[in-house]
């Protein structure tokens, strides 16, 4: 066999590997809107806005999988009722997805589609804030998050040509929390997202 009929087939075989696997690149940016959820009787919270940027990656046709990175910020208030006291809770991480989805409408230049799976958040920085309790309390606060937060995420995306927007929930199944004198640890956080992004590559159709 001649180099030149090597590099022909070589270059079908590369050629028909890419339309059979879709890949698909969308940077987003996003607000959330957390809350802490599982409280005792005598907490409450108020919800915080955040937001957060990254990227996803879609692996296939139809059905596909959807790994991702962001950097994102949450905030909330954790009240304690029966003291009176309220401290505001952030927190920056690393979150590491990986969905499975589905395309539940997919048209040339439109599309609907449904994902979900885990996430884990990695805890880059934090800070509790609270006129309530001294900088000593409020330092041992902030030793008590949790560095790693296990997450199920789920949520509704459209694709307009390369415009996307998605929207969804994530539920906490960590502790946002240690043991602390002044909070439930078992408290987790609970958050509603919306993104608009970009994608870019050839799983924007899956005809």
């Amino acid at each position: 066999m001649t180099s030149k009929r090597i590099l022909l087939l070589t270059a079908a075989l590369l050629s028909s590997m890419a339309s059979f696997a879709q890949f698909a690149f969308n940077p987003q940016v996003g607000l959330s809107v957390a809350k802490l959820r599982n409280l005792e009787s005598d907490e409450s919270t108020k919800a915080r806005v955040g937001w957060h940027a990254g990227a996803d990656f879609r692996i296939g046709r139809r059905f596909y999988v959807q790994p991702g990175i962001y950097y994102w910020q949450t905030s909330t208030a954790f009240i304690n009722d029966s003291l009176n006291i309220q401290t505001d809770l952030q927190r920056s991480d690393i979150k590491l997805n990986a969905r499975l989805g589905l395309n539940l409408l997919d048209d040339e230049n439109a599309k609907i589609r449904f994902s979900l799976g885990p996430s884990y958040n990695v805890l880059v920085s934090k800070s509790a804030k609270s006129d309530d309790l001294d900088k000593v309390t409020l330092g041992e606060l902030e030793d008590n998050f949790n560095n790693g937060v296990f997450n199920f995420d789920a949520g509704l995306g459209v694709d307009f040509w390369i415009i996307t927007f998605d929207l969804g929930y994530s539920i906490g199944l960590s502790d946002a929390l240690d043991n602390t004198a002044y909070y439930k640890s078992e408290a987790r956080y609970g958050t509603f997202y919306f993104n608009v992004g970009l994608v870019i590559g050839n799983a924007t159709s899956s005809k």
